[in-house]
């Protein structure tokens, strides 16, 4: 059986709330990851991926060295167990039409699954 535990990004990258989208984007280029989450209070609150950069910034415009994270990025992200399998997930990533979500183990975030992940299993 394959689960996600075993085909997910970990660890997460993750960025404060305030850091600007070109701060963003710096981080995502450097650790070679298409997302990153937001961390907050002791956990994350939300994901920032190129896609929402690309729509909810460049795509309107705004300069991504005053614009914040907390300002684009994706709430509520969406989340599923690190033992469930990968075929479930796929099938939620579609049906949602997103393309990554965050891996939890009791509760807590522990990786990142995407569709580029799907491909690999």
């Amino acid at each position: 059986m394959q689960i996600l535990r075993d085909y997910m990004s970990s660890p997460v990258v993750s960025i404060a709330p305030e850091a600007s989208i070109f701060e963003a984007a710096k981080l995502m280029t450097e650790k070679k990851v298409g997302c990153l989450l937001v961390e907050e209070n002791d956990g994350y609150s939300g994901m920032v991926t190129r896609s929402d950069i690309i729509s909810r910034v460049l795509a309107e415009s705004k300069d991504p060295a005053t614009v914040t994270v907390d300002s684009v990025c994706t709430r509520p992200m969406l989340t599923m167990d690190y033992l469930l399998t990968v075929n479930e997930t796929g099938d939620k990533l579609l049906r949602k039409n997103i393309k990554r979500l965050a891996v939890t183990e009791r509760g807590k975030v522990v990786g990142v699954f995407s569709i580029k992940d799907l491909v690999k299993t």
